[in-house]
């Protein structure tokens, strides 16, 4: 018997480009992933954007980290908040995708490299612009 193991995802940020990325989700069949968790300094924003995944909403990330197991965190914080919360998910072994930029500094975005590295964990960084017909 092949048994697929869903990739769990958590939302690292509720605000708007965090919908464009539940628009996607619910546009396409994606059957082999299962948002487990989202997290926003906002509990109501984060308790709103969770109805159209998980019951589990936190305003805390290191909560939010500690209550489930999560394979792949999608950030979508302001862009001041990307290397905080990406060293932070790092060094806890997940994987993670960053909205753009990915660090405001060359030098913060060698150092979770190296991290990511360290860590065996993919770091990346969403250009969804890329297939903007503009």
């Amino acid at each position: 018997m092949n048994i697929k193991k869903k990739i769990n995802i958590a939302f690292v940020g509720c605000g708007r480009v965090a919908n464009h990325y539940k628009n996607l989700m619910n546009s396409n069949n994606l059957n082999e992933t299962k948002v487990i968790g989202v997290c926003d300094v906002d509990l109501a924003k984060a308790k709103k954007f969770s109805h159209n995944f998980s019951e589990n909403f936190f305003d805390n990330i290191d909560e939010m980290l500690n209550y489930k197991n999560i394979d792949l965190a999608i950030i979508c914080t302001p862009s001041g908040m990307h290397y905080s919360h990406a060293s932070i998910l790092i060094n806890k072994g997940i994987n993670v995708l960053v909205e753009k930029p990915l660090t405001l500094t060359i030098h913060q975005t060698e150092k979770l490299e190296i991290m990511a590295k360290k860590k065996k964990v993919l770091l990346n960084v969403a250009f969804q612009n890329r297939l903007n017909p503009a």
